[in-house]
């Protein structure tokens, strides 16, 4: 789904949509642009690693109402475009035989939440200076004792 040509007018905003391509395409662009301290807006993700490398700021949009579309390929008034991209939560899942198992390490996996700047910490420490995972684990958990701590109580 894509609404960024909608966005741009239902918002009224004098902005040139430029489509950079696939996700390293729009990296390469937009992280290029960065370096070169130039102005840049462009649609992005968190958690994603590369938002604990670069000091990105998110920009607000109005926010979602009823009738908000996302897809600008439903056509339509601008103006119903002009809204908050919608949010996904991060499930966790168990299998039903862990669930069930009377497993001490059920109760853990209830308690432990994880921020998306928790998961662009060690995604960055994974991806982005290639550690191994229970290296950057090990990292997170060191710097985290309040956190950890609380999801063992």
């Amino acid at each position: 789904m894509q609404k960024d040509r909608a966005l741009i007018k239902g918002l009224g905003l004098n902005l040139k949509h430029v489509v950079a391509g696939a996700e390293p395409a729009q990296v390469a662009r937009w992280s290029q642009l960065y370096k070169q301290k130039k102005p840049i807006l462009f649609y992005w993700y968190d958690p994603q690693y590369l938002n604990a490398q670069y000091d990105l700021v998110r920009v607000k949009l109005p926010a979602r109402f009823k009738g908000c579309q996302d897809d600008e390929k439903q056509g339509g008034d601008p103006k119903r475009y002009a809204c908050e991209y919608p949010s996904y939560g991060l499930d966790k899942l168990v299998s039903k035989k862990f669930a069930t198992g009377g497993s001490p390490a059920l109760k853990f996996v209830r308690a432990w939440k994880w921020t998306a700047a928790d998961q662009n910490f060690v995604a960055n420490l994974i991806s982005g200076k290639k550690l191994k995972p229970e290296k950057a684990a090990e990292q997170w958990v060191r710097a985290n004792p309040g956190k950890v701590n609380a999801w063992l109580k």
